[in-house]
């Protein structure tokens, strides 16, 4: 049995809405007998997926892939999702719920562009503090932008994160640089790259 909590992503084909390549998605549940998936319309396969797709349609599906699995000799953790980047620490959050409780220090920033983005998912909040993740809410149209100094702000030794990121490319290499020049080893920066199209 494949346990997905550890956050890994699946190619779905899904006709007739894609008739070329399958598409990847990350998987948001953390129960091995559901697959929930968090799906952004950004383009046209995904604006269209909510129109097209019925209950008990056919769906192919290839995988899981992926290594984004929060194994780390570090005592903190940070994550930081931004945007739809969320789905995988929903996931990694459900499944210290259900084991009732964490498996170590974790801070999560949740960076969105709009306040309308940054309230979904809707059990965010609720799943945080069953789990003792303390969430970081930062909102791009409010004049709020990540930076190492939010995150170091209660860390005294950066050689005690790891950090954990997923959201778009750009975002990841500003942060990986920032974060490395203030002394993270790079190994210690893990990227969750589901950019894949």
């Amino acid at each position: 049995m494949v346990y997905f909590y550890w956050n890994y992503f699946l190619f779905l084909k899904i006709n007739p809405i894609n008739h070329e390549a399958p598409h990847p998605f990350t998987i948001t549940s953390a129960d091995p007998q559901v697959l929930r998936f968090a799906i952004k319309p950004l383009g046209t396969f995904t604006r269209r997926f909510g129109h097209v797709l019925q209950p008990g349609q056919a769906v192919e599906v290839d995988g899981p892939y992926g290594q984004f699995n929060f194994h780390s000799p570090r005592p903190h953790q940070v994550w930081v999702a931004g945007g739809i980047g969320i789905a995988p620490f929903m996931a990694r959050l459900e499944k210290l719920a259900a084991d009732g409780g964490k498996s170590q220090n974790v801070d999560l920033w949740y960076c969105t562009r709009t306040l309308g983005q940054n309230q979904y998912p809707p059990q965010l909040e609720t799943l945080c503090e069953q789990t003792g993740v303390r969430l970081h809410r930062l909102i791009d149209e409010h004049g709020q932008q990540l930076s190492p100094t939010h995150v170091l702000h209660g860390v005294q030794d950066i050689s005690r994160i790891s950090v954990w990121f997923c959201g778009p490319a750009g975002f990841a290499s500003v942060l990986r640089s920032e974060f490395t020049q203030l002394g993270l080893d790079d190994r210690d920066f893990h990227v969750e790259r589901f950019t894949l199209r």
